[in-house]
């Protein structure tokens, strides 16, 4: 829960995530932007218990008109989520995502076995997603506090699995 954010080479990748209800779903809003700062994507996502098969899924909604769908399971201390997508044109994808936590403040994200319409794709890299900070300042002014340039989250020792 909370609000995490990861700066690449290609802009900026941020994720809110709050509880639903009483707890039983989690919502994640999500939104890509540009070096510039221009949202390039941005959508929800939900993640609980489906009632039919009692496993946990998640259904993934995004701004350009694209669905999926995923099975999360818990193996060797990292999520894996096996997703199936829809995009607005139609065509198919599929992805493996592997969430390792590395603390509190900090995951690493991979996305492998990725397919668009059954053509295997390149594996993106493994990349890492920070808590960001909000501070009771920041929240009055209704913008986060980037997380600080040099912290024990960029240390060797918080970066080993």
């Amino acid at each position: 829960v909370g609000n995490w954010a990861e700066d690449t080479d290609d802009g900026r990748v941020e994720f809110q995530f709050e509880l639903v209800g009483d707890g039983g779903f989690l919502k994640n809003a999500f939104s890509f932007s540009d070096q510039d700062g221009t949202v390039a994507l941005n959508g929800v996502q939900v993640i609980g218990k489906d009632p039919e098969t009692q496993s946990l899924r998640s259904w993934t909604f995004d701004s350009q008109g694209g669905r999926g769908e995923a099975e999360w399971t818990f193996v060797d201390g990292r999520w894996l989520s096996r997703s199936s997508f829809t995009l607005v044109d139609g065509s198919t994808a599929s992805a493996i995502n592997v969430y390792t936590k590395i603390d509190d403040d900090s995951f690493e994200w991979k996305s492998v076995s990725r397919e668009v319409n059954g053509e295997l794709q390149p594996a993106l890299p493994p990349s890492i997603v920070r808590r960001v900070i909000v501070s009771p300042e920041s929240v009055e002014d209704g913008m986060p506090e980037p997380p600080a340039e040099s912290s024990e989250l960029d240390s060797p020792k918080a970066n080993k699995g």
